[in-house]
């Protein structure tokens, strides 16, 4: 449903998705909140204290019409003219090759670069390019990206991982020759394929949903993406060659497999120790993939099988929050629309082989 100010669509019996268009803004909100927020964009300023005082007190009124005034507040993004950023000499480079595609990205020494490059290791080439370039420098304790020497833009060091994943989105953009805003979101969680069917497994750090990934393209699924997983507006996901990310807290789930079919490579990021492992016999081509069934996973060693049908306004709370959401109208419908078609599942699992039987029957 739609009307000038929100787009909105009902999730479950109390629950609403909802974007408001002037802020940018999606959000999750009970029906009864709902019905507040269009109150609050249809009606005069005057009129919508009215509606209030009859439902609230004076003290819940003031504190709501606060609340409404941010949320209808739109963030401006900070912005610097591309004259007046000059990159400084670059001590590290990290090149790699995407079918016929050549990227070098750049970085100074104050920054750990060791995740991307990680997930890209088995695409690493010794040659250098200069037309396909990111520059990541820190100036005035801000961390600044440029692509093709223009800017895009700067970040708290403590922010340093939003940078990240707009590295891994400009270069999907590039491979899949898609404009960011003809993306619906680029979704934190894996998705493996076999016999028509795709899976998005998703969950916390630390839950076992990498490991889970790893798993089963051992038992012979196809990768398609990990870490990030890009939706497109007609509600298929792109292949994306980036390696699968075992932290070392969870390593202990693989031990007793061999990975010889997989390219590995070890390194320390931010996060720890970290293991990156990309399946040998992958193809690396241009693919969309349909996708309905999302695993909410968590791994636990002692615990039995055991599958429920998830809350979605709970995992929409978990992807919205640790996802990128592309914020346009049509990107926004898109996305609403693979969720009504989706089917959620929370998983708990010790042995890779219920969830094979699990994905049987489906």
């Amino acid at each position: 449903m739609e009307n000038k100010d929100l787009i909105f669509e009902k999730i479950d019996n109390i629950n609403y998705l909802i974007y408001i268009k002037k802020s940018e803004k999606i959000l999750i909100v009970s029906k009864s909140n709902l019905s507040i927020i269009k109150n609050y964009f249809s009606k005069t300023k005057d009129e919508f204290e009215q509606f209030l005082k009859k439902k609230f007190k004076l003290s819940e009124t003031v504190a709501i019409l606060g609340e409404l005034s941010q949320l209808a507040k739109k963030e401006k993004a900070k912005s610097i003219k591309t004259k007046s950023v000059k990159t400084p000499k670059f001590s590290n480079n990290f090149s790699f090759k995407i079918e016929n595609c050549l990227y070098t990205i750049f970085h100074d020494d104050s920054i750990n670069m060791n995740d991307i490059f990680g997930q890209l290791n088995h695409l690493y080439t010794n040659k250098k390019s200069k037309d396909q370039s990111f520059k990541v420098f820190t100036k005035n304790n801000k961390i600044y990206l440029c692509f093709n020497e223009e800017y895009v833009g700067s970040w708290e060091k403590n922010n340093v991982h939003f940078l990240k994943g707009k590295i891994i989105s400009l270069i999907i953009n590039k491979y899949h020759n898609v404009r960011e805003k003809k993306w619906s979101a680029f979704l934190h969680g894996s998705i493996v394929h076999k016999s028509n069917k795709s899976f998005l497994i998703i969950g916390n750090s630390g839950s076992g949903k990498t490991s889970l990934a790893t798993l089963l393209v051992k038992n012979g699924f196809k990768l398609i993406c990990d870490d990030t997983a890009p939706l497109n507006n007609q509600g298929f996901f792109g292949h994306f060659p980036n390696a699968l990310s075992i932290k070392k807290a969870q390593t202990g789930i693989l031990e007793n497999y061999s990975l010889n079919n997989f390219y590995q490579f070890n390194t320390k990021t931010y996060k720890g120790e970290i293991t990156y492992l990309y399946p040998k016999k992958n193809e690396i081509f241009k693919k969309f993939y349909y996708c309905r069934h999302i695993f909410r996973v968590k791994y636990n060693k002692n615990s039995s099988f055991r599958i429920s049908k998830s809350k979605k306004y709970e995992v929409l709370q978990e992807l919205i929050n640790d996802s990128f959401l592309v914020r346009n109208n049509e990107s926004v419908k898109s996305f609403i629309e693979w969720v009504k078609k989706g089917e959620f599942y929370d998983i708990i699992y010790s042995n890779e082989k219920d969830v094979l039987d699990f994905i049987k029957k489906i």
